[in-house]
C-alpha cells in the first residue's frame, strides 16, 4: 500500500489539532490549561522602565480569555511550578480575584515547587482561588507580579455547575409541606 495516501490526511489531522493545542485559556469541563507571565520586570534589559515599573502587573502571555455561558460555571485558577506569585483575574474590566502572596505568613519560609496543577490547588503555599460567573459572555483577563522577574506559570479551570432540574423542586416543596401538614397534625394532638 502507498503511504503517500496517508500523508494529506495526517496533515489534516495535525492541522485540526494545532488550534486546541495551542489555546492557553480554560475550555468548559475541559480539566486544567496552563498560562504563562513572561518578564514583568524586564530583567532581561536589566532593570525597569517607565512603561513597566518594578511589580507592575503584567498580561499572561494567553491575553484575554473571551467566552459565553450558557449556565453558571466556575472558574479556578492557581499558581504553580514555583510559589511566590501574586495573581489578579478581572471579568469584564471588574476585578473578581486578588490573590497575593504569601497567602500565610509561614508560606514566605518554604520553596514549593509543582507541575501538577491539582497539588498547587491544594498546597497552602501556592495562591490559589475561584468565583462563580454566572452566565452570559465574559472576558477574563489574567495579570501577576512574576516575583523576582521570573516567568509566573499558572493554571486556569472552568467548571460548569450544576443548576437544579425543576423536577428535583417540586420533589422538595412536596416534601416541605408534606412535613408541614405533619407537624400541624402532631400538634392538635398534643
Amino acid at each position: 500500500m502507498n503511504r503517500n495516501v496517508f500523508r494529506p490526511l495526517l496533515a489534516a489531522a495535525a492541522l485540526a489539532l494545532l488550534p486546541v493545542v495551542g489555546r492557553a485559556g480554560p475550555i468548559l469541563d475541559g480539566g486544567w490549561a496552563s498560562d504563562t507571565i513572561i518578564d514583568p520586570l524586564q530583567v532581561s534589559k536589566g532593570e525597569a522602565s517607565a512603561e513597566k515599573p518594578p511589580l507592575s502587573w503584567t498580561t499572561s502571555v494567553g491575553l484575554d480569555y473571551d467566552f459565553t455561558l450558557s449556565g453558571p460555571a466556575r472558574f479556578r485558577i492557581t499558581d504553580a511550578y514555583y510559589d511566590g506569585d501574586s495573581l489578579k483575574v478581572w471579568d469584564n474590566d471588574v476585578l473578581i480575584l486578588s490573590l497575593l502572596w504569601p497567602p500565610f505568613p509561614a508560606a514566605a519560609f518554604r520553596d514549593s515547587f509543582t507541575l501538577d496543577p491539582d497539588v498547587a490547588w491544594s498546597d497552602p503555599t501556592f495562591v490559589h482561588g475561584e468565583a462563580l460567573l454566572t452566565e452570559g459572555e465574559h472576558r477574563l483577563t489574567v495579570k501577576g507580579d512574576a516575583a523576582a522577574g521570573s516567568p509566573a506559570g499558572f493554571f486556569t479551570r472552568l467548571d460548569s455547575v450544576p443548576v437544579p432540574d425543576s423536577g428535583s423542586l417540586t420533589l422538595m416543596v412536596s416534601l416541605l409541606w408534606a412535613g408541614l401538614l405533619g407537624v400541624r397534625r402532631l400538634t392538635r394532638f398534643i
